[in-house]
């Protein structure tokens, strides 16, 4: 039977819910997919669940509770259960959030009906400064009681969704650029960072330094006349320069990037880091040294050459867990 054809008629926006193991995370993202009659999640993009709402479409992804890397993000809901308060975890969900480009979040306190009036302001108070120490705004981000079983509740998740996470503006007009999440037999699913990708694009796969053809693109598993950056992709790949492809590789235009082994940056590091670091830059996770600076800058040495641009946000890894994001400022 020939796949259905994606019919693109609302923007596009990557979510994802974060949180502490444990506070309903799981639940509550099958209770949004009830309401909104999605499809389970099934082929490489598994991991997400597509579905819309009045005025958008979302590929919405659960993140476990130990997540060590997030997919590229517009917004999240962190979820954080009211009898349980704020774990410190929750603090490295923050980060990766910023590192995979989320600057807007949703707060969704669940089982609020168990803990009493009390722990609910407490637990909204602690879970506001956490933001205010990482960067999001305290202030307007919205925090909303949500139960599963109560449809008014989740449906005022969404509209909190729809409301305080802003439509991106995508770069369409660029050269296409994906970082490779997940790759098996010459097929890679990720998010199309930048430009338009269509079957019968050349595509040049880095570190390998091959190129290869795009045969065919689709979306859930509905074929694309043309992916649109920001779209998550599933591309297959022909020939032979397709094989060994994997996580943290990308694709590209070729001759659009350029690899560095370092740069500057402003990091945001709650805690001086200490011992080994690991790095993550798009899909990909290397060894690094991270030298600071003054006001909250520092020197990135890598511990292999990757595409590397300005405004990348990037994520701090040590032998503990996350310890901070930062953004590039400029590549040699």
């Amino acid at each position: 039977m020939k796949p259905q054809a994606y019919v693109r008629t609302k923007p596009h926006l990557n979510i994802a819910t974060l949180g502490p193991a444990g506070h309903g995370k799981t639940t509550l993202t099958a209770a949004v997919a009830r309401l909104l009659g999605a499809a389970p999640p099934a082929g490489p993009a598994a991991l997400r669940t597509e579905y819309e709402t009045g005025t958008r479409h979302y590929a919405h992804a659960d993140v476990p509770g130990a997540a060590r890397q997030l997919p590229a993000l517009d917004g999240a809901v962190l979820v954080v259960a009211a009898t349980g308060g704020v774990p410190p975890g929750t603090a490295e969900h923050l980060l990766l959030a910023h590192a995979a480009g989320a600057r807007h979040l949703v707060v969704a306190l669940t089982r609020a009906d168990e803990a009493g009036p009390g722990r609910v302001r407490t637990a909204e108070q602690d879970v506001r400064r956490l933001l205010a120490a990482h960067g999001f705004d305290a202030v307007r981000t919205p925090v909303v009681q949500v139960s599963p079983h109560a449809v008014a509740s989740v449906q005022a998740l969404l509209d909190a969704v729809d409301t305080c996470v802003p439509t991106p503006v995508r770069y369409t007009q660029a050269p296409f650029l994906l970082a490779v999440e997940d790759a098996a037999d010459g097929t890679v699913t990720g998010v199309l960072e930048r430009g338009t990708l269509r079957p019968g694009d050349r595509a040049a796969l880095t570190p390998s330094g091959r190129t290869a053809t795009v045969t065919a693109v689709r979306t859930f598993g509905k074929t694309l006349e043309a992916a649109q950056a920001g779209d998550v992709v599933t591309a297959t790949l022909g020939g032979p320069a397709a094989a060994g492809l994997r996580r943290g590789d990308v694709l590209a235009v070729p001759g659009s990037i350029v690899l560095a082994r370092g740069f500057t940056a402003r990091v945001h590091l709650p805690a001086p880091p200490r011992g080994p670091l690991r790095l993550q830059l798009r899909t990909a996770m290397v060894p690094g040294t991270l030298t600071p600076g003054d006001a909250g800058t520092a020197t990135v040495a890598l511990g292999r050459p990757l595409p590397v641009e300005e405004g990348m946000a990037f994520a701090v890894r040590g032998e503990a867990g996350v310890l901070g994001h930062g953004t590039v400022t400029s590549v040699p």
